[in-house]
């Protein structure tokens, strides 16, 4: 968190705000947020003052909150680059007006919002949560994070947008990542597999109402195919309980066959051993 925090600090520019939303943390997080908010008067600083629990929720507070026209959202282990607001200040100079302008970390040759959504829900449109910048009254408008989904929020979110056909879209071509993403979540760390199973299962069900709503019954099987991509991107790191768990999940669902199902525990078997790099490589041409 301390390092998300000074990323923004770092900023070249000092035209922004950090609202910063603690969910209910039980350790000495406040104390730290109230250090930071004493330090600069640049960030505020508040509690979650409703249910339910969850970045989703947080995330609502923050943006109602928020004195600006333009919104980026960062989890506590995200990272800002130097010159990330600067970069953004100048693209909203030239490109302004916008509902969402998508700052993607490589370069996309879609023409049109189907096709755009078509490689997000194939994997291959790689639209992180920092990734994203939202006019806020656009934002408002579209009904903010879905608070009752406990995972794929953002996912949910870039999928309510790029479904709208009114949306004013544009992408920052040839900028350079300006923003640093990491990943720690992972089935050994505490996270139940059956917590993950409800949350998928509601995520889907909602993801497969809006596409029916907005004529795209198409693109519907390619939600197995962004499970399947996120489960071995993403889960596939370790042999454990939890894991195996999800797998049997993924495979009854159809998400994954038995095929990639049996090759994901020899690969979660093997890795834990040596040469992790090389096998996740023969892993995914195996796959893919």
């Amino acid at each position: 968190m301390k390092e998300t925090i000074d990323s923004v600090l770092k900023q070249d520019i000092p035209f922004w705000e950090h609202i910063i939303v603690d969910d209910c943390s039980t350790d000495k997080t406040w104390e730290t947020l109230n250090f930071y908010k004493n330090q600069d008067s640049r960030i505020k600083i508040y509690m979650r003052d409703k249910e339910p629990k969850g970045a989703q929720t947080c995330r609502n507070i923050g943006a109602i909150n928020a004195q600006g026209q333009y919104l980026v959202f960062l989890d506590s282990d995200d990272l800002l680059k130097p010159y990330c607001i600067k970069n953004r200040i100048e693209f909203i100079e030239n490109h302004a007006p916008f509902d969402l302008a998508v700052f993607p970390k490589k370069k996309i040759k879609a023409v049109n919002r189907t096709e755009l959504l078509s490689l997000f829900l194939n994997y291959k449109l790689p639209l992180q949560t920092t990734d994203s910048l939202w006019f806020k009254e656009y934002f408002n408008k579209i009904g903010l994070f879905n608070e009752q989904l406990v995972r794929f929020q953002d996912v949910e979110l870039s999928i309510r947008a790029l479904l709208d056909k009114k949306i004013n879209l544009k992408f920052c071509k040839n900028c350079h990542p300006d923003s640093i993403y990491t990943y720690q979540e992972s089935l050994s760390e505490g996270n139940n597999s059956k917590i993950i199973y409800h949350g998928l299962k509601l995520f889907v069900s909602e993801v497969i109402q809006l596409l029916r709503e907005h004529g795209n019954n198409e693109l519907i099987p390619l939600l197995r195919s962004y499970l399947r991509s996120w489960l071995i991107h993403e889960h596939v790191k370790g042999l454990n309980y939890e894991t195996k768990k999800l797998l049997i999940c993924f495979k009854s669902w159809n998400v994954i066959n038995a095929y990639i199902y049996y090759l994901s525990l020899v690969f979660a078997k093997v890795t834990s051993f040596r040469k992790k790099g090389r096998i996740r490589k023969l892993f995914y041409y195996l796959v893919y």
